[in-house]
Formats: C-alpha cells, structure tokens, sequence
C-alpha cells in the first residue's frame, strides 16, 4: 500500500513538473549578414511557451548592454510580476543589446565613419539599423513563435534606448504598432537648441567624439537630419504622417526637479520638443507636452526606468491584444 502511495506521489510530481513550465530567459547568438559578425541578444519567452504550439506578440526593448535585463532591473521579474497579477498576458521580450563596452552608445544607426570606431573589434560593418530590421527581427519570428505582423510588434526603450524605439518606429512604421520611450535623449530640429541662438548649437550631438562614427568628424549634417527623430517628424510627408497616427506612442520623461547623478540632468526639454513635432503633425502621444513627466521623483536612471516599464508594459499589451 505504501509503495502505492509513493508511486502516485511521484507520479503527480512528475505532471506537476512537466505541465506547469517557467517563464525564461536565452541568450541567443547567431551570425549577422548585415554587420558580417556573431551577435547575441536576450529573449523573454512567457510561462509555458515550450509546452504549447501557441504564437505570441513580441517587444523589441531597447535597454542598452546585452545583459541588462538583469544587471539593471531585472525584465524578467518585471513581466512574470505583471502576468501573476494579470496586468499582462502571455507575451515575448527581445532585448536587442546593442550598446558596446566603452564610449559607445549603440544607437541603431548605420555608421557613417564607422573606421572612426577602430577600437571596437566587434562592430563589424557598423550598420546597426538594417541588423535590427533585416537579420534580428526577421531571425527572432523565424526561430521562435511570433505573431510577425506590425499589429503585433511593438517596441520601447530608456535613454539611449528610448532614442533607438523612437527612431526605428518613425523610420520603419511598417514593422511596429506601438512605440514607448523614457527620457530619450533626443536630438533638437536641426540640432538647434530653440532658446539659443545661432545654429548646430546642439553640443550632444555636435561635440561629443561618441557620435563621431555615427555622423562623421566634421559632422555631416544632411546625414544627422536624416537620422534625427525631430526632424524625421518635421518633414514627414503625408504618406507617413498617416501611418504615425495609426500608431500608439507612449512618451514620457524624468522630472527636471529630481536630483541626478546623470551630467546633463534629464532630457525632459528634448522630450517635450519632439511631442510638440508629433502633435504639429495631428499625431498624438498619451500623453500631452505639459504632461510628460513619469513621477515627480523621476530620475535619469534605472530605477526609474523599471517603475516605466512596470506602467507602460500593460499599455503595449493592451494594444497588441486589440489587434489580435
């Protein structure tokens, strides 16, 4: 009778481990054609996803270093909180990881000196923009069960990061529905600071040496305008314009009244500056430009950035499923 007993008791712990699997984190590797070398990225598959054939909505989100997701607020513990407490359903998280070791900010902008990088042996080509749309994206729904359509695709980030989901959404709404940003640091129209006079006044991205491989030393101007979210938006033509009002935006910034560590504080100004393009265009964010602010104790750092994500996840998720 005993020996009964312990044979179903192993037997429900057997079903009880195999029918209930874990949400999970891989690090995936794989050769881009475009940068002709290896690179690797995280991918967030829900709860259960090697238990059933289901296809699922994805984010791309854009949070800096390959393995940020958990050296600096863990996504992993971010989406399983908001999927027990049903504030997210089943979905998968790519974190792309563009952002290289040292004074590299990995923006998803083909570089235009990319020689000018010699000490990073692991750019390849440079062209960072066409990895994300033609190897990366097209990798991750042939190799795991996406629902690869815009109406399903969504994508987000913080800093650095916020500036590469903007970017790539306006470039590319072909390819994403949704489109969130914390405190992006985003360039002013013609890189001109409105309050200052004179022209090219932006000195981010004028003087610091980290963009010259992007924009070139001297700066290439018609090439920065052409790579500038402000000015993307400014001289959209109507085609695109209709596509950007399909599209859902969730823009906010930290509080210029929170003390950072950060040297240029919040980007709080650039931020405004380009909801006020979108809306000169009818193209709406959730929020207006008096109303941008995450929390009056928002700051430019990655706790901020977790409580944004916790906020704006569901709203991604609402609108996916909407057009499931």
């Amino acid at each position: 009778m005993l020996s009964i007993i312990i044979i179903k008791t192993l037997l429900l712990s057997s079903i009880s481990l195999y029918s209930t699997q874990s949400s999970q984190i891989k690090k995936i590797t794989f050769y881009s054609p475009t940068l002709g070398i290896e690179k690797s990225f995280n991918i967030y598959l829900p709860d259960g996803y090697n238990d059933t054939n289901n296809r699922y909505p994805v984010l791309y989100l854009f949070r800096g270093g390959e393995d940020e997701w958990k050296d600096r607020g863990n996504i992993k513990d971010i989406a399983d909180q908001l999927y027990s407490a049903g504030a997210i359903g089943e979905m998968i998280i790519v974190l792309p990881g563009t952002r290289f070791e040292g004074n590299f900010v990995g923006f998803p902008v083909n570089l235009l000196e990319p020689g000018s990088s010699d000490e990073f042996s692991d750019l390849g080509s440079g062209k960072f923009e066409d990895y994300i749309i033609k190897d990366l994206i097209p990798f991750v729904d042939e190799n795991f069960r996406t629902i690869a359509s815009r109406k399903t695709r969504a994508i987000d980030g913080f800093s650095a990061g916020a500036y590469s989901s903007v970017y790539l959404a306006i470039q590319h709404p072909d390819m994403f529905c949704s489109v969130g940003s914390y405190d992006g640091n985003f360039g002013y129209l013609d890189f001109d600071i409105p309050h200052i006079p004179g022209q090219y006044d932006d000195t981010v991205y004028m003087n610091l040496p980290l963009f010259d491989p992007y924009f070139g030393n001297p700066r290439n101007i018609e090439y920065m305008r052409q790579h500038n979210p402000a000015n993307i938006i400014h001289e959209a033509s109507q085609d695109l314009i209709m596509q950007l009002k399909d599209m859902n935006f969730f823009i906010l910034a930290a509080s210029q009244s929170a003390t950072s560590a950060y040297k240029e504080g919040t980007y709080l100004p650039r931020v405004k500056h380009f909801v006020e393009l979108l809306s000169a265009q009818g193209i709406k964010n959730f929020r207006d430009s008096d109303n941008l602010v995450l929390s009056p104790s928002a700051d430019h750092n990655w706790t901020s950035a977790m409580e944004y994500i916790k906020r704006i996840l569901p709203l991604h998720w609402k609108v996916l499923t909407n057009n499931l």
